[in-house]
């Protein structure tokens, strides 16, 4: 999402890219581990019909919004609140696992090389004895 003004509201009814059938959504940035989406949706107009039949997705594989929600009022700013605030934990998640990983396999690379320089010197004591 480049923007978080572009947020199509919940109860909107689009059609994604290469699909026929409708959805309804039902969610805005839906976290699943370290990854957030833009929406999350349900069939319509069957709705709600098991906890198994969501669909996750992002407002770029939307074709067609058939029906835009409400999005008006304080209540749709509290929700563009909360969805930066999302996105900029999710943001700096991802920046610290990531400098996390970096220094892992900083840690990692330099082990490997004092494990080398150790064996190198080991050896040339060794062959100076």
């Amino acid at each position: 999402m480049n923007n978080i003004k572009d947020l199509l509201p919940i109860g909107s009814v689009v059609v994604l890219k290469d699909s026929e059938k409708a959805l309804m959504i039902i969610g805005i940035l839906p976290r699943n581990g370290e990854t957030v989406r833009d929406y999350v949706g349900v069939l319509y107009p069957e709705g709600f019909i098991s906890s198994d039949m969501f669909l996750v997705f992002d407002h770029k594989d939307i074709d067609i919004v058939l029906f835009r929600g409400f999005y008006g009022g304080t209540i749709w700013d509290q929700v563009l609140m909360r969805a930066e605030q999302v996105l900029g934990e999710s943001q700096t998640q991802s920046s610290t696992e990531e400098n996390s990983t970096a220094k892992g396999s900083t840690a990692e690379s330099n082990t490997r090389e004092n494990s080398a320089a150790e064996s190198s010197t080991a050896e040339s004591n060794q062959t100076a004895m």
